[in-house]
């Protein structure tokens, strides 16, 4: 049996970085249609073959540079204990930290010299801010069909999490219904001062 492909997602802070709809449950991350989402699927194999180029500046952990022709990003793998249990590698192990407009009339306006200067304190480098957080765990599972735990989800259930955009919220759902179950899910950005919908399949 053939090996499950490698995805990369984007994390939420790269969704804002690009401005990007959030597609409902069905559709993972990694398969958004943005050139710069597309072009990171092919990280993982190109590191095997040693084609890949390293942000040498972060020096805290390993980021690989993602080039297309108008963008920018940093893709890196998660190991070890970084990785939660119920995740299977395959899925989210790799990620792209943050993205941004290719800026190439000036060093200082360069992409990745200020994504350097944004992870520097002094001597010290810190990328940790663009690794995944809740959200971004949240959203996977709730792709998955189930919780955390990986197990699946029975009946309807409705989570809020943080929105993409400043001070919204993003709704997610998953139902199963039927026999045999027939499980859909949806998620929907709710702006700001807007009441929760009783559920995502209202």
């Amino acid at each position: 049996m053939a090996p499950d492909p490698i995805a990369v997602r984007p994390t939420k802070r790269c969704l804002g970085d690009l401005d990007v709809d959030l597609p409902d449950l069905g559709a993972s991350l990694s398969e958004v249609d943005e050139p710069v989402i597309v072009s990171a699927q092919a990280v993982p194999e190109q590191r095997e073959a040693g084609g890949v180029e390293r942000v040498v500046s972060l020096t805290d952990r390993v980021w690989f540079k993602v080039k297309t022709a108008d963008r920018r990003a940093v893709v890196t793998e998660l190991r070890g204990d970084e990785l939660p249990e119920w995740i299977p590698r395959s899925r989210g192990a790799w990620w792209i930290g943050t993205a941004g407009r290719r800026q190439n009339d000036s060093p200082q306006r360069d992409f990745y010299a200020v994504l350097q200067r944004e992870c520097m304190t002094g001597k010290t480098v810190s990328t940790d801010h663009l690794l995944p957080a809740d959200w971004d765990w949240n959203r996977l599972s709730a792709e998955q069909g189930g919780e955390p735990d990986g197990t699946a989800t029975d009946t309807s259930t409705t989570s809020s999490h943080s929105s993409v955009a400043t001070g919204g919220a993003l709704s997610c759902a998953t139902m199963r219904t039927g026999e045999p179950p027939d499980r859909r899910a949806r998620c929907r950005y709710r702006p700001p001062g807007e009441a929760a919908p009783a559920s995502p399949f209202a």
